[in-house]
């Protein structure tokens, strides 16, 4: 057993060393290993039913041992989606009415976020969101494609979680709490209806607080 707990810490070491500053978390699945595997101090191939992919686990594998247990994962800090830069729009795409808008031109750039790169080598980074009503809306420029990127993703988050948010309006005498269509080509949402505005209010508070911003 202590032996076999040796090899073990050395194939989390080798995972360690080998991949420090990548972006990749590696995992690995429990090692199934027979009785007699450590009793006696050895996995032979014997025993592949009970060694994951049938890997000795020798010191001196491993690295295979991590290869072939490993998966890779993005980190919590991993890159941003890649944005389409320069991309080739629509005829009169920043001059058309959102509603007027086909579902082929919805499906392909409602929500996407995109750049333009601009006379000095920056990036602008526009988006179709229905920040405005007839053009695609200026989310920033940054110096890089990669600082693009991670823009587009921060500020088009940014705008959903206010275009997502509840409102009341009020409809013949009661206060409604709607959501506004995330699309043109949808409908808004009745969430709920009350008598007084207090009563929305509460309602809102307790099933959509505001969101907090973290910056």
């Amino acid at each position: 057993m202590q032996r076999f707990s040796r090899h073990l810490e050395s194939v989390s070491n080798w995972i360690v060393e080998s991949n420090k500053g990548d972006r990749f978390i590696f995992l690995i699945d429990r090692l199934q290993v027979h009785a007699r595997s450590l009793d006696g101090g050895c996995c032979s191939g014997a025993d592949d039913e009970h060694q994951p992919f049938g890997v000795s686990a020798r010191p001196d594998s491993a690295p295979i041992l991590a290869r072939s247990l490993a998966f890779s994962f993005r980190s919590e800090d991993a890159m941003p989606s890649r944005i389409p830069l320069d991309p080739k729009l629509p005829k009169a795409f920043d001059a058309t009415p959102n509603e007027a808008r086909s579902k082929a031109q919805l499906d392909q750039w409602w929500d996407r976020p995109y750049g333009l790169t601009r006379p000095d080598g920056r990036i602008e980074v526009r988006c179709l969101n229905g920040g405005a009503w007839d053009r695609s809306t200026h989310l920033g420029i940054a110096d890089d494609y990669d600082a693009a990127c991670a823009l587009a993703e921060a500020k088009q988050a940014e705008w959903l979680r206010f275009r997502e948010q509840p409102r009341t309006c009020l409809d013949e005498g009661r206060v409604t709490v709607v959501r506004q269509p995330q699309r043109p080509d949808e409908e808004m949402l009745e969430l709920a209806s009350f008598a007084t505005a207090e009563a929305a209010t509460e309602y809102l508070r307790a099933n959509f607080p505001e969101p907090s911003s973290s910056r």
